[in-house]
């Protein structure tokens, strides 16, 4: 087994970054070159460090949309619900 995933059986509607630190938003740049990313969810929180910025031009060259996270949002992923 390869251990890896054939990106053409799957598609990544929604996910979120939690915080804009590099140590959890540098991988995300394979998941936009393996996935197709309908929308990402931001903190909202300033940062204008080159990984952030990097992340943020790899959203909009996927087409991705930006959504800010809230307090008191629902996230709804088919019947998997989180508050934020």
């Amino acid at each position: 087994m390869s251990g890896k995933v054939n990106s053409a059986n799957f598609a990544i509607t929604e996910f979120s970054d939690s915080n804009p630190d590099a140590d959890h938003i540098g991988g995300f740049l394979d998941v936009f070159d393996a996935f197709p990313v309908e929308t990402v969810f931001v903190s909202g929180d300033p940062n204008s460090t080159l990984t952030y910025n990097t992340f943020l031009r790899g959203v909009s060259d996927e087409g991705a949309k930006t959504e800010v996270l809230r307090t008191g949002m629902l996230m709804d992923w088919g019947g998997v619900r989180a508050d934020t």
